[in-house]
């Protein structure tokens, strides 16, 4: 997931968590306005956001 959240880098605008019955996911908003659904939690995506 790394390697997809490095394509990213330096384009997001905001980080939002969504929590759903199938469980915690994050939206990760873009400058252009695209959203990003990613299936992990918030606090997972920020810490691979550090790692990069």
């Amino acid at each position: 997931m790394q390697g997809r959240l490095a394509g990213y880098q330096g384009r997001i605008a905001a980080l939002r968590p969504v929590y759903t019955a199938a469980g915690d996911a994050t939206e990760i908003i873009l400058d252009t306005g695209e959203i990003i659904q990613e299936g992990r939690g918030i606090r997972s995506v920020r810490r691979a956001l550090a790692r990069l």
